[in-house]
């Protein structure tokens, strides 16, 4: 998993999703149910203001990084302390590991407590398909009653078919504390719907910067109504190109990342947002601390200073 260059069990299987997704686009053109054929503002209009005020809300902010103690990368902060530190100077107040599943509940424990330390939480990743149950099990024992523990991942762009194994690991995991669990589905109404009882936050992805994915005010509007209780939204700020080298090259700037920010918010109720991801930043941006900066800014309107960089963050001198 370590050796791909976004370590994670959704996109092995993104190509295989996109010929089942596209037959659902359909429905989720429907979900949307646009007032006007304008733009993205339909779910403003003035009739639905006259309806009812809805109370703004401000989502949690958190995104995804992947990182291990016993095996740094050759990249720009490959400590995963430093890497926690970065993160709290974007203003990013919740982080979900992938690497976290391959390091030792001893080393789980040190980036819990490194992360409270720095007044941030952990998101703790138990979809990885190299744990069992026991195993999962054990990480939640260890972890649930840390002040830094937010929740669990459950599952990451499960397939329908393969439900049942999502639900075991969610009841197994209900059994033993009443931390929140997430799940998070392709940008489909049929990939979504039959995981939504399964956790306390559930929602999808949304990367329309790309080849396929449909706009984010569009999924987050079905998505909410879907999930009203606590929606999330995995936002882009990566390029397809890091797994499939024939799609576009580019990378959404900082104007598009607030405005996909902004369409989630706006079209839909997310209670928190995630961002993929710190290491496609890190590892695959030609100009990881250009972009991080923009990231800061549109995620959290966080404005770095515009010398700053993320070797800052680093408690020893990098060798990258």
């Amino acid at each position: 998993m370590r050796k791909h260059s976004i370590p994670r069990p959704r996109v092995a299987r993104l190509l295989l999703a996109l010929t089942a997704a596209a037959l659902g686009l359909s429905l989720s053109f429907a979900a949307a149910t646009p007032a006007a054929p304008k733009a993205h503002g339909h779910k403003h209009a003035k009739g639905h203001k006259k309806g009812r005020a809805r109370k703004a809300s401000v989502p949690m902010s958190g995104i995804y990084d992947a990182c291990s103690y016993s095996d740094p990368k050759n990249t720009p902060l490959p400590d995963c302390d430093d890497r926690l530190t970065a993160l709290q100077q974007g203003g990013f107040q919740v982080v979900l590991n992938y690497w976290s599943a391959s390091m030792t509940v001893d080393e789980n424990l040190k980036y819990a407590d490194k992360a409270q330390s720095l007044g941030m939480q952990v998101i703790w990743n138990l979809s990885a398909h190299i744990l069992t149950l026991d195993q999962k099990l054990e990480l939640v024992q260890a972890t649930s009653s840390h002040p830094a523990t937010w929740g669990y991942y459950i599952g990451d762009e499960v397939r329908p078919e393969d439900r049942w194994q999502v639900a075991q690991l969610s009841g197994a995991v209900r059994s033993m504390t009443r931390k929140p669990l997430m799940y998070v589905s392709r940008p489909n109404p049929s990939l979504m719907k039959p995981f939504r009882k399964l956790a306390d936050y559930v929602g999808p992805d949304s990367y329309p910067y790309g080849p396929f994915d449909p706009p984010t005010c569009q999924t987050s509007s079905w998505a909410s109504k879907m999930a009203p209780r606590n929606p999330v939204m995995v936002l882009q700020a990566y390029s397809w190109s890091i797994d499939f080298p024939d799609f576009s090259p580019d990378w959404p700037n900082a104007g598009e990342m607030r405005q996909m920010r902004n369409q989630a918010t706006r079209c839909g109720n997310p209670k928190l947002l995630m961002w993929f991801c710190f290491h496609c930043i890190t590892d695959y941006n030609p100009n990881p601390d250009s972009y991080w900066r923009q990231l800061a800014w549109a995620a959290n309107g966080v404005n770095l200073e515009p010398n700053y960089r993320m070797s800052a963050a680093s408690s020893s001198p990098s060798s990258y």
